[in-house]
C-alpha cells in the first residue's frame, strides 16, 4: 500500500542568495517535503522502525540547511532531495525550497525538485 507523509513548511535558516548581504547573514527559509513509500509493513506493525521516521527527517534537513551555503534555491532543493533519498528508503520524494526574501512584492520563491526510485 502506498503512502505519502508530508512535512509543511519546516522552519530552518541558511546562507542562502547571490547578493553580499545574503553571504553574511543566514536567512530563514521554509521546506515542504512530500514522502512517498509502502506503509504495508509499518500498518501491520504499527512500529516506528517500520516506517519513515519524519522527525529525524526534519532534524536531518534543518541541520544540513543551517550548515550549507548556496547561492541558489536550485542548488540547495537538489541537495537536500539527495540527502534524503540516499538515507531514507522512498519511492518517490517532492522537496520544495521557499524563501521569503527573494523578491521584494512576492510571497517567496520557490524551487520544486522531484526524485523517483529507480529501479
Amino acid at each position: 500500500m502506498e503512502s505519502k507523509i508530508i512535512i509543511k513548511d519546516l522552519k530552518t535558516e541558511c546562507l542562502i542568495g547571490e547578493r553580499e548581504h545574503e553571504r553574511i547573514k543566514k536567512q530563514e527559509i521554509l521546506i515542504d517535503i512530500e514522502l512517498y513509500f509502502n506503509i504495508t509493513k509499518a500498518v501491520n506493525s504499527d512500529m516506528l522502525k517500520d516506517t519513515i521516521d519524519y522527525d529525524k527527517i526534519s532534524k536531518d534537513v534543518r541541520a544540513f540547511c543551517e550548515k550549507s551555503k548556496y547561492y541558489l534555491i536550485e542548488s540547495l532543493a537538489v541537495n537536500i532531495t539527495n540527502l534524503i533519498a540516499s538515507n531514507y528508503p522512498i519511492n518517490k520524494l517532492l522537496v520544495r525550497v521557499k524563501k521569503h526574501s527573494a523578491l521584494k512584492h512576492a510571497k517567496y520563491v520557490a524551487c520544486e525538485v522531484w526524485k523517483q526510485k529507480e529501479y
